[in-house]
């Protein structure tokens, strides 16, 4: 019989696993992803981070932008856009 710190153990290595690989893209399932959403966990390929169209919600609150290489890569596209109007990163797709 398993005594109950083991039954907790057992459940947090679990919950601890690496996490599932990269799915296909958000936008174009048939592409490899390429980086993940932290936010939402949503993939993007290569050409949507090229586009700078693979930030979810540019203008709202992320506690991930920080460490987001997609925020990275594509700050200052994100902040002319907003500058401009279009208040959907993801509007030239």
């Amino acid at each position: 019989m398993k005594s109950k710190a083991q039954g907790m153990t057992e459940e947090k290595r679990q919950s601890q696993e690496a996490p599932a690989e990269f799915t296909g893209c958000r936008f174009h399932p048939h592409r490899p992803a390429m980086v993940r959403c932290n936010k939402y966990e949503l993939h993007y390929c290569q050409e949507c981070v090229d586009n700078c169209s693979a930030c979810t919600d540019p203008n709202l609150y992320c506690q991930h932008r920080n460490q987001c290489f997609i925020w990275e890569k594509c700050r200052r596209e994100m902040k002319r856009r907003r500058r401009e109007g279009d208040c959907s990163a993801a509007a030239s797709q």
